[in-house]
């Protein structure tokens, strides 16, 4: 569970990013960020509270980056001073799924036997939204794990269409 301080951090970025239309580039912006503040370097510094040093850092790793912005090194600042910047991934699940919520779309989640070709990938899209009455993300990981078949995963419920399911069935019979 995200604690309430982490919300509105990340309700306050999706609300300037929404005020100028970069939703996505913030979304770009936050997975790169939780991606740095994983880095031990970064992680010795922020527990040493260096944040004039940090932010030098920041600033120059994101220079580079078109999506960077004025406002975004204000965000880290601001996160950085409130000492939570420890909780990008946090942060980041809370903007999406903001953003998700916002655009009306819903994040499922396929795990498969094997890797879903584009054919199949479109085709399980098309279902899925009529299904729904959304726009969807779908997004496809592999396990290993799963003989055949798929598991369809999103907030609110599970769809087990994998061979497991029908093993455990025949097993107890």
């Amino acid at each position: 569970m995200i604690n309430p301080q982490t919300k509105k951090y990340a309700l306050a970025g999706f609300n300037v990013a929404l005020s100028y239309q970069a939703t996505d580039k913030w979304c770009l912006f936050l997975e790169d960020l939780t991606l740095i503040v994983t880095e031990d370097s970064i992680k010795n510094l922020m527990n040493l509270h260096l944040l004039d040093t940090l932010q030098d850092i920041f600033a120059t790793l994101f220079q580079d980056k078109d999506y960077f912005d004025q406002k975004m090194l204000n965000f880290i600042t601001l996160v950085l001073e409130q000492n939570i910047l420890f909780q990008a991934a946090d942060i980041l699940r809370e903007f999406k799924h903001l953003k998700d919520t916002y655009q009306d779309t819903v994040n499922v989640d396929v795990i498969s036997a094997v890797k879903l070709n584009s054919h199949q990938i479109v085709n399980l899209t098309a279902i899925v939204q009529k299904k729904l009455e959304k726009n969807i993300t779908l997004n496809n990981s592999v396990d290993s794990h799963l003989l055949t078949g798929f598991v369809i995963k999103t907030d609110e419920f599970v769809i087990d269409m994998s061979g497991a399911k029908s093993i455990t069935t025949l097993t107890k019979n």
